[in-house]
């Protein structure tokens, strides 16, 4: 059933899926084996995902709001039930656990997909009232000891709900930013997250890209709200400007890869697409730099690769004629030249060195004989270590979208 399509037109095309979804949204609510539950939670979500994009007015269908509404019903008392014997200090079996004797992170997962799924398929009036509150039961998941698989989860979930909202079933300007400053307080700035200790980001790429992904998401139509108030935020609050001391890494790449994804929308003028899976995994795999440079060994090619193409797509981008946030991207830049001066100093080369050629930087290099030995080890040194030499590959891919005109002054001086 998982390779069956569902399509929105013709509209009599429309109603014999709706009609089919009604049949099997039957089997899905009357069904009690645990497995089979979840076999056609998994089916559903499936086939109603691909119209998140394209639905509109059919959304409003009597036949099609019925189904869903039963969807979102039984999808919702399965993520509860879940949620509370996965997650709850109480989770010992009782009648409230639906009569599942076990339930594991895939299961819950599941129902969430699914349930995130019928939101995004929803009328306006059932997604109004619903979705936002699937982004606060997540400040509940947000530490750092919950799982990384069920972070990145709510992570995903929250980046399809956003794009719905913004983009399918969009809100007036107000209740927009409200929401936008409570879903970044949540993430990001709230007392419950913001401390060194309450750290809930982990240096894993599916969360990363899916955070960045909500942040790209809001930047497209609000890009002077992200720009001002997550993006620099947050930038500010994980970098002093000045030393890695008490830097967030995480936090920072997060940066640096939701601002480049907002600078390639903002020059294309292309809406971001609903996160999928395949967006998610495909769209970080490219280098976010010029798409038609070959690689070639950077000591050959630096010259070329900071070009005049380069240097005036930059100078497009935030040319003072174009827009008003020059100033901001100048403070973004700058802080991203002195960030990655210290960490090429920390995790690269010794040292930016007047006058000596890159062929000739020497590189800092593992002590491999000592590296066997483990008696007294610190080995969140590694960790730190590990971390920050994701940022600095981070930042090097963002070099020639954002910090191209500093970088050329840092290459005319060696």
């Amino acid at each position: 059933m998982r390779y069956l399509k569902l399509t929105n037109y013709p509209l009599e095309k429309f109603e014999e899926s709706a009609d089919f979804l009604q049949s099997l949204t039957k089997f899905f609510c009357n069904t009690k084996n645990q497995t089979i539950i979840f076999a056609y939670a998994d089916v559903l979500s499936n086939l109603i995902f691909p119209l998140a994009s394209v639905l509109t007015a059919e959304a409003n269908h009597p036949l099609w709001v019925e189904a869903i509404t039963k969807i979102y019903n039984k999808s919702h008392s399965l993520w509860t039930i879940a949620d509370s014997m996965l997650f709850s200090s109480q989770s010992s079996f009782s009648s409230s656990n639906g009569g599942f004797s076990h339930l594991n992170i895939n299961d819950w997962g599941t129902s969430l997909n699914l349930m995130t799924s019928s939101l995004l398929v929803a009328p306006k009036e059932i997604f109004s009232d619903k979705w936002f509150q699937i982004v606060e039961s997540s400040a509940t998941k947000l530490k750092p000891k919950v799982d990384t698989e069920v972070k990145t989860k709510m992570m995903i979930s929250i980046s399809r709900l956003l794009w719905t909202y913004i983009n399918r079933l969009p809100d007036t300007l107000n209740n927009t930013i409200k929401k936008l400053d409570s879903l970044f307080d949540i993430l990001f700035f709230s007392s419950n997250v913001a401390g060194k200790k309450q750290q809930w980001i982990a240096l894993d790429n599916h969360l990363i890209n899916a955070i960045s992904e909500i942040i790209r998401i809001a930047g497209f139509q609000h890009f002077n709200y992200v720009l001002e108030n997550v993006i620099l935020r947050l930038l500010r609050s994980s970098f002093n400007g000045s030393s890695l001391e008490n830097i967030s890494a995480e936090k920072l790449i997060i940066v640096i890869k939701a601002y480049m994804l907002c600078l390639k929308d903002y020059k294309s003028g292309e809406r971001p697409e609903l996160p999928s899976d395949k967006v998610l995994n495909d769209l970080y795999t490219e280098v976010v730099t010029n798409a038609d440079q070959k690689r070639k060994p950077f000591h050959k090619t630096v010259e070329k690769t900071i070009d005049h193409n380069s240097s005036k797509w930059n100078r497009l981008m935030f040319d003072q004629r174009r827009t008003q946030n020059l100033a901001a991207h100048e403070d973004i830049c700058k802080t991203f030249v002195s960030l990655l001066k210290l960490l090429d100093s920390n995790c690269g080369a010794t040292s930016w060195v007047k006058g000596e050629s890159y062929s000739s930087m020497d590189y800092v290099k593992p002590l491999s004989g000592l590296s066997n030995f483990h008696f007294g080890i610190d080995f969140s040194v590694s960790s730190t270590r590990d971390v920050q030499l994701n940022l600095f590959a981070t930042l090097i891919d963002a070099a020639a979208w954002s910090i191209v005109h500093w970088f050329q002054v840092t290459v005319a001086r060696l």
